[in-house]
């Protein structure tokens, strides 16, 4: 992507188990998924998932794998950080980059 001056994060659950597979400790880490801009959605267009309207805040455009609906990301290097869950998400063919809606 030529235009992306945000930073896009990914929240991911770590598990520390100990030797009889039993869960010890669990935390969770921002991991950096790369470069990004984040649109504001000032026009209140709609998205439908699964026959369900939802009002988007922000459409976010990243050159990374997709990631999935329901898992928390924020975006920083804007006047205000953003987070939030991801409502859905596409890959883009021709252009080779991934698009969410929080």
């Amino acid at each position: 992507m030529i235009y992306a001056p945000h930073t896009l994060y990914r929240l991911e659950s770590v598990e520390v188990r100990d030797e009889f597979g039993r869960i010890v400790e669990k935390t969770d880490k921002w991991v950096e998924v790369g470069r990004c801009r984040c649109v504001d959605n000032s026009t209140q267009k709609q998205i439908s998932v699964n026959g369900k309207d939802y009002t988007y805040s922000y459409q976010i455009n990243f050159d990374a794998p997709r990631i999935a609906a329901g898992t928390k990301i924020k975006v920083t290097g804007r006047e205000e950080a953003v987070e939030g869950e991801v409502i859905a998400s596409a890959r883009y063919n021709y252009f080779n980059h991934s698009v969410v809606w929080l």
